[in-house]
C-alpha cells in the first residue's frame, strides 16, 4: 500500500480500505487516481465529506450491517458526495446499480451492497440482496 489509511483524510482513507478488501490495486497511480477523483468531487476538504460516505464505505470493508433507513447528513450540498459514490466504480472493482432515486454500490468481494436513497435522504449497507446477486 502506498500510505497507511490512519495518516489520510476522509474518503481516501476509507477509499483505501475498500480498495484494499476488494483486492484492487492502492500503489502511487492508484492513489493518484484516488486522489484525482475526490479533488474532481471537491472532497478533498474534509469539511465538505458527509459523515455517511466513509462510513457507508468502511462498513463494506467490515461487512458491518447499516439498518435501512440511517438519515444522509445532509447539512450541505450533496451533490458532489452523491456524484462521488454514484461514480465510485470509476476507481474501485464495485458495480453502480443507478435507478434514478437511489444509488446501489456492489461490492462482491465482501458479500455487501450500500445503498444511498435520494428520496427519504437515507442509506443502509447489507448483505447483497438475491436480485443484486
Amino acid at each position: 500500500m502506498a500510505s497507511t489509511t490512519s495518516d489520510q483524510p476522509p474518503p481516501l482513507a476509507a477509499v483505501l480500505r475498500l480498495a484494499d478488501t476488494l483486492g484492487a490495486a492502492t500503489d502511487a497511480d492508484a492513489l493518484a487516481r484516488f486522489n484525482d477523483k475526490i479533488a474532481f468531487d471537491d472532497l478533498d476538504d474534509p469539511a465538505m465529506v458527509p459523515l455517511w460516505l466513509p462510513d457507508a464505505l468502511d462498513a463494506l470493508v467490515t461487512g458491518r450491517d447499516v439498518p435501512p433507513w440511517r438519515k444522509l447528513d445532509t447539512t450541505g450540498d450533496m451533490t458532489e458526495p452523491l456524484d462521488f459514490f454514484r461514480t465510485l466504480d470509476q476507481i474501485l472493482p464495485v458495480e453502480i446499480i443507478d435507478v434514478g432515486d437511489n444509488y446501489t454500490a456492489i461490492a462482491r468481494q465482501s458479500g455487501y451492497e450500500a445503498v444511498v436513497a435520494l428520496v427519504g435522504h437515507g442509506y443502509c449497507v447489507r448483505p447483497i440482496q438475491p436480485e443484486n446477486a
